[in-house]
């Protein structure tokens, strides 16, 4: 069983970014959906056990991707900020890319509020962000679980 730890918009909060990473135990992954994603650079981190994986969200001017797609567990999984597919306004854009690309899971930030959306055959997740109030009047991440079937949870927690 793989967990995995999602997280969106730190915006420079690094104080909120290492009590999660250290508050949170035995995670295989950790996903920044960008926007400051070089704020993992300033928390401890075992490489050695972690597997970091970042996009590029529109506060971000380093050379990481802005989409990311890879394979756990039989579940295609893409990652991005979202903001070239226009989710402050819809999820249209980004569910048909999800559905060109084969994506099971879409993973992705910018709103800075939380989502957990099964549409069809593809789940939206949206993790909220550690830097803004506007989901649950908390800020907040993303946990996912995967076993080796493919089975997963994708589940929001509060700061």
């Amino acid at each position: 069983m793989d967990k995995i730890l999602i997280i969106s918009d730190t915006h420079g909060d690094i104080k909120t970014l290492e009590k999660i990473i250290k508050k949170e135990k035995n995670y295989s992954y950790i996903i920044h959906l960008g926007d400051h994603h070089f704020d993992l650079d300033e928390v401890d981190i075992d490489y050695e056990n972690v597997n970091v994986l970042r996009v590029r969200g529109n506060c971000d001017f380093m050379k990481e991707k802005e989409d990311l797609v890879f394979t756990l567990h039989g579940k295609k999984i893409f990652m991005t900020h979202g903001h070239y597919y226009g989710v402050k306004n819809s999820f249209t854009n980004i569910f048909y890319k999800a559905d060109e690309i084969g994506a099971d899971i879409v993973l992705f930030g910018h709103t800075h509020e939380a989502l957990n959306e099964k549409i069809s055959d593809i789940h939206l997740f949206n993790p909220g962000s550690l830097s803004s109030m506007r989901s649950f009047g908390k800020i907040s991440y993303g946990i996912m679980t995967i076993d080796e079937k493919g089975n997963y949870k994708l589940y929001h927690k509060t700061v």
